[in-house]
């Protein structure tokens, strides 16, 4: 198995990916997402891994997690992976993995692109509509009712049960609209910021 280029350590933040074998779509129905969620959800507690954000593509993933213990994002992914390659299999009749090999990550080691990161992921979406002419109306709106992304409990239409939306959000202000949060991940990510973001970014 070959080595890891990035190692976890407890009180770090990292930038989790992955995709399906070949591109091929991970999630192909309402329950799907559903189940991924659901163990998200028990083996993020189980494990010690504290979620930010999160994104659920057709063929991939994104993840912004806090490691709480040493070797807890190892185990919490080994565990996410293996039970939903084993529900996946059996459903679809499929054989072999389903995952592009081992998960990427990338260490978040300035606050400020903590925030920057989030707002990619949560903008992540929008790629379903690029083929669509993308009018700011029409990109917001996709992106604010997009069922499988965290973005959802930012904009208190899912409960707060399980994803740490404070501390991110208490960067922002909750009473001026131009310095919320909300105005910042709904506005367009410039180009200087997404050069950035590249360290902090899955090459795929």
């Amino acid at each position: 198995m070959p080595y890891r280029q990035t190692p976890f350590t407890s009180g770090q933040y990292y930038h989790l990916y992955n995709r399906g074998v070949g591109k091929r779509e991970l999630f192909k129905e309402k329950n799907d997402f559903l189940r991924f969620l659901e163990k998200m959800q028990l083996y993020s507690q189980e494990f010690g891994v504290e979620f930010f954000c999160f994104c659920l593509i057709p063929n991939h993933f994104h993840f912004l997690v806090l490691e709480k213990i040493d070797g807890s994002i190892s185990q919490f992914m080994q565990k996410l992976g293996v039970s939903y390659a084993m529900y996946f299999n059996l459903k679809y009749e499929n054989v072999g993995p389903i995952f592009q090999g081992r998960f990427k990550a990338k260490l978040i080691d300035k606050e400020e692109y903590l925030l920057h990161l989030s707002r990619y992921i949560h903008q992540n979406p929008a790629e379903l509509i690029a083929s669509i002419e993308r009018k700011p109306a029409e990109f917001v709106s996709f992106i604010r009712k997009y069922p499988w992304s965290s973005y959802l409990f930012y904009l208190d239409l899912r409960k707060k049960t399980w994803v740490n939306t404070k501390f991110i959000s208490d960067y922002f202000s909750r009473t001026i609209e131009r310095l919320s949060y909300r105005n910042f991940v709904e506005s367009p990510i410039l180009a200087g910021e997404i050069e950035k973001l590249k360290p902090y970014l899955i090459d795929i």
